[in-house]
């Protein structure tokens, strides 16, 4: 299931406001037990997760992705 922080906008709008395809990220969402997907904000902060390795990992809108997953916070850091 994908979670957002805000449930005002729809995920597709909120796809759409930030120039993403939403067929492509719902493609890419392939619920196995190994699977999942955060989207972040500039911040670091996780503003969609879904699948269960998103959940196994405590990703979870607004809560930032390196205190989530401290292993990712260099990559977090080169990326943003």
């Amino acid at each position: 299931m994908l979670r957002s922080e805000d449930a005002t906008p729809a995920l597709g709008a909120w796809l759409d406001d930030s120039g993403l395809d939403a067929g492509s990220i719902a493609g890419a969402l392939v619920f196995g037990p190994r699977r999942g997907v955060a989207l972040t904000d500039t911040a670091g902060v996780v503003r969609f997760a879904g699948g269960p390795a998103a959940e196994a990992a405590g990703l979870a809108p607004g809560r930032p992705l390196g205190e989530a997953a401290p292993e990712l916070q260099a990559d977090l850091d080169r990326a943003l």
